[in-house]
């Protein structure tokens, strides 16, 4: 003779399927046959117990509508973030379509920016070209001018002529080369 044969088949551990766990109290009473006859009705200690039942029922009953309620309003709370969910997924897909729109003003941008640093540079090299050809302009001149009281004692007159007018073709091709 073995356990299920006195006791019956073994009762799972949860109650009715719902996935709570039978009270332990009630387990060493849950193989006792549960009719009562017209006796057992009218006897104080059955009703008492039945009483004791009914309360203990109504507490899991208002503990379960409790649950019930919370899990009402987290499914409001589940419904409210799905929508913003969607509101996001939506503003991501515009942001996505922007941030393509603006990948091509970005590369039209650093076309630019190359073409402004080039030109930046030759701006440069032109105004060192000015600069130069100032310069030249400036002494050469001077010299040329200089040339004629340096003229007395040679070879001074001439080496003014000669250094101004080669300041001045230096000027000349500082120009030139500026173009």
């Amino acid at each position: 003779m073995n356990n299920e044969d006195i006791h019956g088949p073994e009762p799972e551990d949860t109650s009715a399927g719902s996935g709570l766990p039978m009270p332990k109290g009630k387990q060493a009473f849950q193989y006792i046959t549960r009719e009562l006859s017209d006796d057992d009705l009218t006897n104080p200690a059955v009703l008492k117990l039945l009483l004791e039942e009914r309360d203990i029922l109504a507490n899991e009953n208002a503990e379960l509508r409790s649950y019930q309620a919370q899990f009402h309003g987290a499914d409001k709370k589940v419904a409210v973030l799905e929508e913003k969910n969607k509101t996001h997924l939506e503003e991501r897909d515009i942001l996505a379509n922007e941030s393509a729109e603006l990948k091509s003003y970005q590369a039209q941008f650093h076309e630019t920016d190359k073409k402004v640093a080039v030109l930046e540079e030759k701006n440069k090299t032109h105004l060192v070209a000015e600069i130069l050809s100032g310069v030249c302009f400036t002494i050469g001149a001077a010299m040329l001018g200089y040339a004629p009281v340096l003229w007395k004692s040679q070879p001074s007159g001439w080496i003014a002529l000669v250094f101004g007018l080669v300041l001045i073709i230096g000027g000349i091709f500082a120009k030139a080369v500026k173009r």
